[in-house]
């Protein structure tokens, strides 16, 4: 690890920058036996949060050989290929090789989570977070083999690079690794790791509070809670802030760096969250107030039946607790949600681009998969696709182009969001409910031909839903003015860089005329009074 002392003027300088500059808010959580409601099924589910503008795709990737002396490049680095990969669908930026999660042909689900640490990340060009998450599911058959390969890949490549679109962003990662039989927590700092299984018994990480019944307001969660009793049920949630222990393992190299900086006391037992924890963004991040919201979520749904995939979907598409008013991302310039929704900044510059559900049934090798394609899980419909049947797209190219589709309605929801979400969010919940009903777990034991035809119906609803809240928008029309300024300037900067014409209006409402008019006023008063 690099000493942090040498530098700490430009460390606390990058802590700041990166803290206010770059909110982000990926979550990521699973549900083992004991916590579903049927069967002994898995439950996995993450959304991936992202510049506004990345457009996310899903490609499903076929089993291949390769020989022996075969190279892989992968975002930045090239590496010797494995003999064999193994099919998976992944959800990813399309820019970059990597993938911020996905399930392979042999049940293993990885989903990754930004963190930062007083360590600063790596500049240099190495493994991205997302390019070691796509090498676990190409290359490993069970969740332990995955652990194995993080730390490989960390001993001899390191991981470092530009992780972001459009401008530099930098960062360590987290991974959550399952299969049928495992689940893993494994944080990375530089090449440094620290790892846990989540207990059948207890859920982890037991930094977070536990809470029976649920939801809950996010306002009412302070650092305090990170002191909690761990709770009973196995399930565990994962997000933008460092974990508790109690931990299996962990690299040599990560307390003897704590040490030799003076973070922890050789004489008292290592804490590793306290001792990397950075402070500013640990707090402005709200990582660990949202896996406390998302946990909180899911016990409810467990201590009542048992969660389910519609639960799981629920919980993603989740803006917030009790008492805190209706959501309208127009409101404020931070608070980050599990589903997010980009603001004004300097803070929520991210926004959910992508999100994933993954079921591992018993006695069945073929993992079940939902994706959006699409940004805003609020907004869009998650519909199953396996790993040899995918919808009839045309190929990543019409993956990429249905993303854009959605974000141009997603975009002309929120310029005027309180005129429309009403009617999106009724549409979204009978469509899905059509979906989910018409998608049993009788499918996975199908024959090809069975499912393919259920891919492709399902997206044709997908399509239909696009067409008619398209319609409805054009049919109620937009407004030609507004009250949250900021926030339309924000995003017609984004729709300019992507060259797309903008919904969101300029022209200021009549209810803010006035006001601004006075305040206007009374400045060129004071102006001249102080002249004279």
């Amino acid at each position: 690890l690099p000493s942090s002392s040498s530098s700490s003027s430009s460390s606390i300088f990058l802590s700041i920058y990166l803290s206010i500059y770059y909110m982000f808010s990926c979550d990521t959580f699973v549900c083992l036996p004991g916590s579903t409601a049927d069967d002994g099924s898995t439950l996995f589910g993450k959304n991936s949060d992202r510049d506004p503008n990345e457009a996310h795709e899903v490609i499903c990737i076929q089993q291949m050989t390769y020989t022996h002396e075969s190279k892989l490049q992968c975002t930045y680095l090239e590496i010797d290929q494995a003999n064999v990969t193994y099919a998976c669908v992944m959800s990813k930026p399309q820019w970059m090789w990597g993938c911020e999660m996905g399930v392979n042909e042999h049940g293993v689900i990885v989903g990754n989570e930004a963190i930062l640490s007083r360590v600063p990340p790596c500049k240099t060009k190495a493994l991205l977070g997302m390019d070691i998450v796509r090498l676990i599911l190409e290359r490993c058959r069970t969740s332990t083999e995955g652990v194995q390969l993080v730390k490989e890949l960390l001993s001899i490549y390191g991981q470092g690079g530009n992780a972001g679109f459009g401008k530099e962003f930098y960062y360590h990662n987290a991974y959550m690794i399952v299969d049928r039989d495992h689940a893993y927590i494994m944080e990375t700092i530089a090449r440094e790791w620290i790892v846990k299984e989540v207990s059948r018994d207890t859920a982890l990480p037991s930094s977070y509070p536990s809470s029976s019944s649920s939801p809950f307001s996010f306002s009412s969660l302070s650092s305090s809670s990170l002191s909690s009793s761990p709770p009973t049920l196995p399930i565990a949630t994962i997000s933008n802030a460092l974990n508790e222990g109690p931990w299996d393992d962990m690299s040599r190299g990560l307390k003897e760096h704590a040490v030799r900086e003076g973070w922890s006391n050789p004489t008292n037992p290592f804490n590793y969250r306290e001792s990397y924890k950075e402070y500013l963004f640990d707090y402005a991040g709200q990582g660990a107030m949202r896996a406390c919201r998302s946990r909180a979520l899911l016990e409810g749904y467990a201590f009542h039946g048992g969660v389910t995939v519609e639960n799981v979907a629920s919980v993603l598409r989740d803006h917030g607790g009790e008492g805190e008013g209706k959501f309208d991302p127009r409101d404020g310039f931070s608070g980050q949600k599990i589903c997010m929704h980009a603001g004004y900044g300097p803070i929520r510059n991210s926004q959910t681009t992508g999100s994933m559900i993954v079921r591992l049934m018993p006695g069945l090798s073929r993992p079940m998969i939902w994706v959006t394609c699409a940004s805003a899980p609020c907004m869009s419909l998650y519909f199953p696709v396996w790993i040899d049947c995918f919808p009839n797209m045309g190929g990543d190219q019409m993956s990429r182009l249905f993303w854009k589709i959605h974000e141009g309605l997603h975009r002309a929801v929120l310029a005027d969001y309180s005129r429309y979400i009403d009617w999106i969010t009724d549409e979204v919940e009978k469509t899905q409910k059509r979906i989910f009903e018409s998608s049993g777990s009788d499918l996975a034991n199908g024959n090809v031909l069975e499912r393919k035809q259920h891919v492709d119906s399902c997206f044709e609803e997908v399509l239909a839903y696009e067409d008619r809240a398209s319609k409805y928008i054009d049919k109620e029309g937009q407004s030609r003015t507004t009250n949250h300024i900021f926030y339309n300037w924000a995003w017609r900067s984004r729709d300019r860089k992507l060259g797309w014409y903008s919904p969101f209006p300029l022209l200021p409402s009549m209810s803010i005329v006035g006001p601004m008019v006075m305040v206007i006023l009374a400045g060129i008063a004071a102006y001249y009074k102080m002249r004279n």
